[in-house]
C-alpha cells in the first residue's frame, strides 16, 4: 500500500473532504425524506511550493468545488460527492517556465460499517500541459483511498487508469518541466 501525505495542493482536499464528513454527520439522524445538502466553494489561491521541486514553484488554482451531501444513504447514513472543476499554473519565477493544468474529477466519501472513511476519486485528477510540450503528466481514471483509522492519513487500495503521473499530485513530476 501506498500512502498520501499533506502537503498544500492537498490542503485543499483535506479541508473539502472534512467538511464533507462534518455535513455528512453533524446533523444527527435525518429523516427518510431530506434533501441533500448542496455548498459551491470558489477557489481562488496563490502560493509557493519550494519542498518538492527543490526551488521555488508558485502555484494558482482556480476554478469551484461543488458539494452534494446524501444524509441518508438508507445504509450507513452518509455519503457525498464533490465535483472539482479547476484550472491554474505552476510557474518557476527563475526562468518564467510555465505549465498550465485542468482537472475535472468526482470525489465521493463514504462512511465504512467501521466508522473509517473511502474516498472514490473518477475522471481528470490533473492534466498539466506546456506551450510545444503536450501534456506533461496526467492522471486521469479512477482511484480508491481508505483512511487510515487513527491518523489523517489514506491508503491507496484501488487505481486504475491512464496515468503519467501520481495520484498524489504532479508535483515531483513535474518539476523536469520546469528547469
Amino acid at each position: 500500500m501506498r500512502y498520501l501525505h499533506s502537503t498544500r495542493r492537498w490542503g485543499l482536499l483535506t479541508f473539502a473532504c472534512v467538511l464533507l464528513a462534518l455535513c455528512a454527520i453533524a446533523s444527527g439522524r435525518p429523516a427518510l425524506a431530506d434533501q441533500p445538502v448542496m455548498l459551491t466553494i470558489p477557489v481562488n489561491d496563490t502560493y509557493i511550493s519550494s519542498t518538492e521541486c527543490g526551488f521555488a514553484v508558485i502555484v494558482h488554482d482556480e476554478g469551484t468545488i461543488r458539494i452534494t451531501v446524501h444524509r441518508n444513504n438508507g445504509r450507513l447514513g452518509a455519503t457525498a460527492t464533490d465535483h472539482f472543476n479547476m484550472s491554474g499554473s505552476y510557474t518557476n519565477p527563475a526562468n518564467n517556465v510555465t505549465l498550465n493544468y485542468n482537472e475535472a474529477a468526482n470525489i465521493t466519501l463514504e462512511r465504512n460499517a467501521d466508522d473509517s472513511y473511502n474516498l472514490i476519486f473518477r475522471g481528470s485528477l490533473y492534466n498539466v500541459h506546456g506551450q510545444g510540450l503536450g501534456s506533461a503528466t496526467l492522471f486521469a481514471g479512477r482511484i480508491i483511498l481508505h483512511e487510515i483509522p487513527g491518523s489523517y492519513d489514506y491508503a491507496v487500495i484501488f487505481q486504475a487508469g491512464r496515468t503519467s503521473g501520481d495520484p498524489i499530485g504532479p508535483l515531483p513530476t513535474i518539476c523536469p518541466f520546469l528547469q
